[in-house]
């Protein structure tokens, strides 16, 4: 059975940056638009000073960060149709 190609239509770019995180989106080719910026100590967002790795879960509901400097990993949900963060818990 021939499937055929599958093409990704959209993707979600994280970029951790001392203590924050910014979302960008692209829905076509080399085109990324700026979505949200969540700030460690910002509307109750915590762990991410000195932000150093992430994880998105394999069901691609959560995702993890990993604070050096705050010495903690804050947990936040993964909208799946836009990609946006809501925290969790640290």
């Amino acid at each position: 059975m021939n499937i055929g190609c599958m093409y990704l239509r959209y993707f979600m770019v994280y970029v951790l940056l001392l203590g924050w995180i910014g979302t960008l989106s692209a829905q076509t080719e080399a085109i990324l638009t700026f979505d949200e910026v969540l700030k460690n100590g910002s509307n109750a967002v915590d762990g991410l000073f000195g932000a150093a790795d992430i994880l998105i879960t394999s069901d691609s509901v959560y995702v993890y960060i990993v604070g050096q400097t705050d010495d903690d990993i804050g947990q936040f949900r993964r909208n799946k149709t836009t990609g946006k963060l809501t925290f969790v818990e640290f």
